[in-house]
């Protein structure tokens, strides 16, 4: 922050309360207020371009007044919501391809909705890493020599030595 601000700096320790909007957020006229609030701040601060982070309802709105209104401020989607929000697109992109029939597996069926909507964070996670190390471990079989040198059919490809192998560890 002493890189972005001038003038007397105050200590780690010091606490400072802003007015508080009294508002529904959802409203948009508390946007409206906040939004030209948190510019001007910044212009006193001399930060260049303010920064905004929200939910994703909120965020919506503050894209929307931001670029309505040509303010010089950043909406920024909060880290959750981000993560949500990329799962749930994987759920989007991967619909049909047989993902929620693998998940079923481990996952009741409201759940996997769940999951693939990204809104079960932490069961989508687990859900998405038993799916790739499922997937690794198919993929790893069809190029890898197993220890007793049985030979595995792997079709076009051309399986990894075990030279080719202590080579790629030692990587």
């Amino acid at each position: 922050m002493q890189h972005v601000t001038s003038g007397q700096h105050s200590s780690a320790a010091v606490v400072q309360m802003v007015p508080l909007i009294d508002m529904n957020p959802t409203d948009e006229t508390c946007m409206h207020s906040t939004l030209p609030f948190a510019v001007d701040q910044a212009k006193q601060l001399n930060i260049p371009t303010p920064c905004v982070t929200s939910d994703l309802p909120l965020w919506l709105k503050a894209v929307d007044i931001a670029n309505a209104e040509h303010l010089d401020i950043v909406c920024c989607l909060g880290g959750f919501h981000l993560l949500m929000n990329f799962l749930g697109s994987i759920g989007t992109v991967m619909g049909g391809s047989g993902l929620e029939d693998v998940l079923r597996l481990n996952y009741g069926r409201d759940t996997v909705t769940h999951i693939m909507s990204g809104k079960a964070y932490s069961r989508a996670v687990r859900g998405h890493m038993l799916v790739d190390g499922a997937l690794m471990h198919n993929l790893m079989s069809l190029v890898i020599v197993d220890d007793n040198n049985n030979d595995i059919p792997c079709g076009e490809y051309q399986q990894i030595t075990v030279d080719e192998l202590s080579e790629i560890h030692a990587v």
